[in-house]
């Protein structure tokens, strides 16, 4: 049984996306939406779909089930349904909504509701977190919050004492860099501003790190030992220095052009 949202009214052109519940896959959709479904246990499914507006309009949204892929008509089974839970509507503009879909929020009175609890700072375990060692991307959003003479204030660790900081968010006295300690030298050195937001992607493929910082290009920095994520135990924002607002991992060296439009502000 396909489940079909659909993005109506002229403000989307009535776009539609399918989701089959019995494959776990995103099935017929519009071009102008971008669709993915997460399998979760006993027959759950996350599906996600957005959809750029054409025009600022009113506009509504349909969450329907269908006899068949690309169908409008259900002809009805009293003994077949759905369930549907923790549905959610974000801002994804740029410069004003999340980079990806975030997590469910609780809300239980109407209206809209912040999500100002998932900031964070602090230490955080990783363990677990990274699995290839081969290559990925590491991206993250932070707030800077205030500079400091020198120091790493938000770093990703190793877990051993006795090794060195394999990477690590340099807070100094005019701004947020990203130094590799392996090399000695920063793969990211530019200055921020106090209060103003910032979004970085690390990508590494075994043999070099590229980083990404609101869209602008840095490096390769070439590394002459493979560098190993999956040995990041944990990471630590400092509370008055730097805030984290979102951490997203990707198993695989992402492309610039996908690097790009992760860092759009």
């Amino acid at each position: 049984m396909p489940l079909d949202f659909v993005f109506n009214n002229a403000t989307y052109a009535n776009d539609k996306v399918y989701f089959n519940l019995s494959t776990g896959a995103v099935a017929t959709k519009a071009a102008t939406i971008v669709a993915d479904i997460k399998p979760y246990a006993n027959g759950w499914y996350r599906c996600i779909a957005t959809c750029e507006a054409l025009a600022t309009d009113n506009a509504s949204f349909e969450i329907k089930v269908a006899d068949a892929d690309d169908s409008d008509s259900y002809s009805g089974d009293i003994s077949k349904g759905v369930y549907i839970w923790g549905f959610q509507a974000e801002d994804v503009q740029a410069g004003t909504g999340a980079s990806y879909p975030t997590s469910y929020i609780p809300n239980h009175s109407g209206g809209s509701v912040t999500r100002g609890v998932d900031e964070f700072s602090g230490t955080q375990d990783l363990t677990g977190v990274f699995t290839d060692s081969s290559q990925g991307t590491i991206y993250f959003e932070i707030e800077d919050l205030g500079h400091r003479s020198s120091g790493a204030a938000a770093v990703f660790r190793y877990g051993s004492a006795t090794d060195n900081l394999q990477m690590a968010i340099y807070i100094e006295n005019n701004g947020v860099k990203f130094y590799f300690y392996n090399k000695g030298a920063f793969l990211i050195n530019a200055n921020t501003d106090i209060g103003s937001t910032y979004k970085f992607a690390i990508v590494f493929n075994g043999t070099s790190l590229t980083g990404f910082r609101n869209t602008t290009k840095y490096g390769p920095l070439t590394d002459d030992e493979t560098f190993d994520v999956t040995r990041v135990t944990n990471m630590n924002f400092e509370t008055n220095s730097v805030k984290l607002k979102q951490l997203l991992y990707f198993p695989e060296a992402l492309s610039d052009a996908d690097c790009i439009t992760l860092t759009t502000l």
